[in-house]
């Protein structure tokens, strides 16, 4: 099995022992309800006692609500959770049918034997699931989209190519056509967000509609709860202006006065948001749930936000993979520490809370910038003088190794979503749903071009890697970001899906190391460019593993 991980499996594959019985013994001799934990393990003669009990433990954390055997769709259900189960953690193409059959029935019972004693346990605290804990459908929260732009001039969304949606039919056609089309909806979001995110709504006008209000459609006609849509202006001057008493009445109370679980999705651009207040939003809501027992939350949370917009955390863990890995990354020098690139002769400085190619410098040695590393021969008073810099609240610079390969190469934006997969870390698995190659023009610094990646670009660049080697390596590093520890406070979006932006080292052999992790709700997905149509299918990918991942997400 080349990739074990693939698709975001865990990494265990289990040996099986010796066969001891012969062929005709499984097939008399099949696991049932009363087969001991004793004759399990001589059966599957792991080499290790270790490993057997390892089995139990990753079986028993595996999500599978099934109890009942009662009807022949039930023991369907049950055969085909333990034959998938196995296919990920077993060589069976080795194994003889009737082995194969035995260690699938043994899947079974082990896990049956499990679920029947979680539900019989009296006054044990039952253990975590694997996956978020439901609210139940009755109690779903509400959401609150809330959305900004840095299109502050409100210029019409079919001039930006990179996040419009455009659709070829009519608005009337578009309606009788898609359940999710509410042209009322859009009406509404027309005359309160403003033809940066829907323009062109009339009967039998083609509509140009933003890629995140698409998503946010689709997501309210498969939510089974109330979604409102917001603009940031306006949600931030009823949210933390008012008192803190009119904010819960007003937005986080039923209309019985009720506590009312609510989830605000911040689709917004991070650098307005800063300027206007988002850490404001936090620390109200903060005090809202603390104060008044609200049970609130933004997505994503603030942990991931602030680690988002400040780089470092991810650089980081992007650092710690390729260490793990043993493949290349540029070398990154960090704020205020000992500078690691005090030799090269050339440098790129990156602001953080930037997005794009906003803040991004090509620097030679000794043109230093804002940079609050410090140098071997830098007098002390100027140390001292760089660490109060650095204490300031504003956006820190840092500098990375220059790589030569974006010139000629550019970036590939891979975009992965998750899916439903019981065997999966936390019950889902990684899924590439589209990949643009997207290369800086050379003439003009505010465009790009860009084009869905084939195996004919690699074929063209001729840089001695594949469209599958591509893929490999972001599934990989997809599984091991979510694998992480702090996956739960810098990492969670990536339970939904992101887009990974990926580039080729300049050195030989030539590999794939990640340039930035882009959060889902602040990536560009290029669906002119790179969709066949219709060209919300990108939109409507993340809207379901959105809406999968809300049906489940708890709010305390």
């Amino acid at each position: 099995m080349p990739y074990p991980d693939m698709n975001g499996l865990a990494p265990s594959i289990y040996v099986l022992g010796p066969d001891r019985h012969g062929y005709d013994w499984y097939a008399k001799n099949m696991p049932r309800s009363t087969t001991s934990m004793q004759a399990y393990s001589a059966v599957l003669n792991f080499s290790s006692v270790d490993d057997f009990r390892k089995l139990k433990r990753e079986i028993t954390s595996l999500p599978f609500d099934q109890h009942s055997m009662r009807s022949d769709q039930d023991k369907q259900r049950w055969q085909e959770w333990a034959s998938e189960f196995c296919d990920t953690r077993f060589d069976v193409a080795s194994l003889d049918g009737h082995r194969k059959k035995w260690l699938i029935q043994a899947i079974v019972w082990l896990k049956r034997r499990d679920n029947r004693c979680s539900k019989g346990r009296k006054g044990v605290k039952s253990r975590a699931p694997l996956s978020a804990p439901s609210e139940g459908d009755g109690d779903r929260p509400q959401v609150m989209w809330v959305a900004a732009t840095p299109n502050t001039s409100g210029d019409p969304i079919e001039n930006e190519k990179n996040l419009v949606v455009r659709f070829l039919r009519t608005t009337n056609e578009l309606e009788g056509a898609l359940p999710w089309f509410n042209v009322t909806d859009l009406k509404n979001s027309r005359k309160s967000l403003g033809p940066a995110f829907v323009n062109s709504i009339g009967p039998t006008q083609k509509p140009d509609i933003h890629q995140g209000l698409v998503l946010m459609q689709i997501v309210k006609h498969l939510y089974d709860a109330e979604v409102s849509v917001h603009p940031w202006n306006i949600f931030y001057n009823d949210f933390v202006a008012p008192e803190e008493s009119q904010t819960m009445k007003s937005m986080l109370l039923d209309d019985e006065q009720n506590l009312r679980s609510t989830i605000i999705v911040l689709y917004c651009d991070a650098a307005i948001c800063v300027e206007s207040g988002m850490d404001l939003l936090h620390v109200r809501l903060e005090r809202l749930r603390s104060c008044y027992g609200a049970r609130a939350r933004t997505f994503p949370r603030q942990t991931e936000d602030l680690r988002e917009r400040a780089k470092i955390k991810d650089l980081q863990a992007l650092d710690e993979l390729a260490h793990t890995y043993g493949s290349w990354r540029p070398i990154t020098c960090y704020p205020v520490t000992k500078c690691t690139l005090e030799d090269a002769e050339t440098t790129v400085h990156k602001r953080q809370e930037s997005s794009g190619g906003e803040c991004v410098q090509i620097r030679h040695r000794g043109d230093n910038g804002e940079l609050t590393c410090t140098k071997k021969d830098t007098p002390e008073r100027k140390k001292r003088k760089k660490h109060t810099e650095a204490m300031e609240a504003k956006p820190l610079w840092f500098h990375q190794e220059f790589v030569s390969t974006f010139a000629d190469w550019g970036e590939f934006r891979v975009f992965i979503v998750t899916r439903q997969e019981p065997h999966s870390r936390r019950g889902l698995g990684g899924k590439i749903v589209a990949i643009a190659q997207t290369v800086n023009s050379t003439t003009d610094n505010d465009a790009m071009h860009v084009e869905q990646a084939t195996d004919a670009t690699f074929t063209r660049i001729d840089c001695g890697l594949c469209l599958e080697d591509l893929k490999h390596f972001a599934l990989k590093t997809f599984n091991g970001l979510r694998g992480r520890d702090d996956w739960k406070e810098t990492f969670e979006s990536l339970e939904v899906g992101v887009r990974l932006d990926v580039a080729i080292s300049p050195n030989l052999p030539r590999s794939f190391f990640v340039n930035e992790i882009t959060r889902w709700y602040s990536a560009a997905f290029f669906s002119d460019d790179i969709m066949a149509e219709p060209k919300y299918t990108l939109c409507e990918e993340f809207a379901k593993a959105f809406t999968t991942y809300l049906s489940k997400l708890s709010v305390a």
